[in-house]
């Protein structure tokens, strides 16, 4: 099974221990959608790793005129990219058969490899999210420490 399937049975026996089988069919594919969208902004934030260190060696005016480009591009493309992304990954995770096969591998294992498979999916999806959060934080405050900040903040008159 996939970690993405292990989120789905994750949802599926919370909903069923809960009482709520209903909750699952969105629930599951909605959270697999978080993670693919966690995981692409990941390797996005690596690579904003490897260009802000390329451009923290060039020349303050040609560096502020081309973070404010650059900025108005990834605005744009940081949310079609993540609505893409969220929506490919939940509609797909939504089709019927996809949703059923996880469902009855998930549930034709022994109770206790169940609550395994589940507690897999919820550690994958809450590392997802801590991993992209860090990720960013790091970002944030290499973007401070390098100068970027004082950069963006220049006037180009």
């Amino acid at each position: 099974m996939t970690v993405f399937g292990a989120i789905i049975a994750h949802n599926f026996l919370w909903c069923q221990y809960r009482n709520r089988p209903g909750l699952a069919k969105t629930q599951g594919p909605f959270m697999v959608g978080i993670v693919w969208v966690a995981n692409a902004l990941s390797l996005f934030g690596i690579y904003l790793y490897t260009q802000m260190d390329i451009y923290r060696s060039k020349d303050t005016l040609v560096l502020n005129r081309f973070m404010w480009e650059w900025l108005q591009a990834f605005k744009l493309s940081l949310f079609l990219g993540s609505l893409l992304v969220f929506l490919l990954g939940y509609f797909f995770y939504r089709i019927r058969t996809v949703y059923q096969q996880i469902i009855a591998e998930t549930l034709s294992y022994p109770e206790e490899r169940q609550k395994r498979i589940g507690k897999s999916g919820f550690r994958y999806f809450i590392g997802s999210l801590v991993v992209l959060i860090l990720i960013y934080a790091v970002l944030i405050w290499l973007f401070v420490r390098w100068g970027f900040l004082d950069v963006f903040q220049q006037s180009t008159n």
